[in-house]
């Protein structure tokens, strides 16, 4: 499995590095309140087994407004859409899925969403 970080700066700030500080952002103009800097993914992001039939297991989204997409590998989670359910089979759910069978562990406490 191989890992692709994004990350998106405002044009306000940039990323400098020293050997003291380490990496670390400078504003380079006044920053106004509320203003948007950095956007990021979650390097691990996991669903609680309480949310598992109420939120989409791939993005984590409320399903109270969607027509509910079942995982077609299993009874324990849901997903607001077909490309949630095929991201998620196609990349991590199938793998951690078999690995709770093997384990017999639960897998709902074993799925994560590494990305």
């Amino acid at each position: 499995m191989f890992f692709v970080l994004v990350f998106r700066f405002s044009k306000s700030v940039i990323i400098k590095e020293s050997e003291d500080q380490g990496r670390f952002t400078v504003a380079n103009k006044d920053i106004a309140p509320g203003e948007l800097l950095a956007v990021d993914e979650p390097a691990v992001k996991m669903l609680e087994k309480e949310f598992t039939k109420s939120h989409c297991w791939h993005c984590l989204r409320s399903v109270k407004f969607f027509a509910v997409t079942p995982c077609s590998m299993c009874s324990g989670v849901v997903f607001c859409n077909e490309d949630c359910r095929k991201s998620a089979q196609d990349s991590y759910h199938r793998q951690v899925k078999r690995e709770a069978i093997e384990s017999n562990v639960d897998f709902v406490f074993l799925d994560m969403n590494v990305v």
